[in-house]
């Protein structure tokens, strides 16, 4: 057993956030680790180096419906007793991070929900994402918010304002915000 304080898990490596692991990885003295559902889904184009960190990366298992990619990566809970984290920190409500929850449940561990999700982003949403939430939501100890829209999402939620925290998408915000107002010649 390899005892970890905080699993991370996502479905694939984002360019933008890689340093905010490394960071973390570091700040945590590598008591950190993240977990990938999967290298790449089929509709990116990233190729990301991957930082200095520990990571790893379940066996891949992805639904495809109509556009989205949902992940079933059975391999979650033994890669979590694997690892046997204080903390789980899950970036959406897929099937995997749904066992990584459930998980934590079980072990008696706390859990954080991280999301980029708003109100309008989540607004055609069916009764079921809303309940699956809500229980998420009401089971967990923190919230980590990518923008102030990703709070009002919390807060509608019923999530306490003390529990949230903000984890901005990237590391180096300083260094995007000179782009701000200039013309845009692509769109990422």
């Amino acid at each position: 057993m390899m005892q970890k304080k905080v699993v991370y898990i996502t479905n694939m490596p984002h360019p933008y956030r890689d340093k905010i692991h490394e960071g973390v990885s570091r700040r945590l003295h590598d008591d950190y680790q993240v977990v990938y559902c999967v290298m790449r889904e089929p509709n990116r184009a990233w190729d990301v180096s991957l930082g200095a960190y520990s990571k790893s990366f379940l066996k891949k298992s992805i639904l495809t419906y109509k556009t989205r990619y949902i992940h079933f990566n059975f391999d979650i809970w033994p890669e979590l007793n694997r690892l046997d984290p204080k903390v789980v920190i899950t970036t959406g409500f897929n099937p995997t991070f749904l066992m990584a929850f459930i998980w934590c449940l079980v072990k008696g561990r706390k859990h954080i929900v991280y999301t980029e999700g708003t109100l309008k982003s989540e607004e055609s949403l069916s009764v079921i994402h809303y309940f699956v939430r809500r229980i998420v939501f009401r089971r967990s100890h923190a919230f980590l918010a990518a923008s102030r829209k990703t709070r009002e999402l919390f807060l509608h939620y019923g999530c306490p304002k003390a529990a949230l925290f903000s984890s901005h998408m990237c590391a180096d915000n300083d260094y995007y915000r000179r782009f701000v107002g200039s013309e845009k010649k692509y769109d990422i």
